[in-house]
């Protein structure tokens, strides 16, 4: 998936936390995301950007690890498939869907630099592929510009099962 032109145009639309509480079933302490940067519906695909920002005092990096902290790769995961959640809940009116979506597997996951306190991770998200209810996302993560992180997310809805 080449990831250049996402997030790349003069008008973008942007999501709050607040309203990203609207459209994902996510709380405090698994809600991952600060607010989608800018995201698409045209064309027949979906795309979106987002933000997480990881300071010093976070939970996880408490116990991960104690003298050199660095996101568990488990949470960059999720902060990944929530862009994707949010992708599938949205529509391009911007309401919620109703259903629930979980999440169904990763294929080649790589963490390719660690993340550390202080740093905010940019999340790329593009639906590759829908069908029966199951989504399918090129999914990558960067810090300063630097990918730090890739998937292919596969999400399902609920009531799809």
């Amino acid at each position: 998936m080449d990831f250049s032109m996402i997030g790349n145009r003069d008008e973008k639309h942007s999501v709050s936390a607040k309203e990203l509480m609207g459209i994902l079933p996510h709380r405090y302490p698994m809600f991952m995301l600060d607010m989608i940067l800018d995201y698409d519906f045209s064309g027949g695909g979906a795309w979106a950007v987002a933000k997480k920002s990881f300071s010093v005092d976070a939970w996880y990096f408490r116990g991960h690890f104690p003298e050199n902290p660095i996101m568990p790769g488990s949470l960059i995961l999720e902060s990944m498939s929530q862009v994707a959640t949010f992708l599938v809940l949205s529509n391009q009116a911007g309401a919620c869907s109703q259903g629930e979506v979980l999440f169904a597997g990763a294929k080649a996951l790589r963490f390719l630099k660690p993340v550390y306190p202080g740093t905010d991770l940019i999340i790329y998200s593009n639906l590759e592929k829908q069908r029966m209810g199951i989504y399918t996302f090129a999914s990558r993560c960067e810090i300063d510009h630097q990918i730090c992180a890739t998937a292919e997310l596969t999400l399902r809805k609920v009531g799809d099962w």
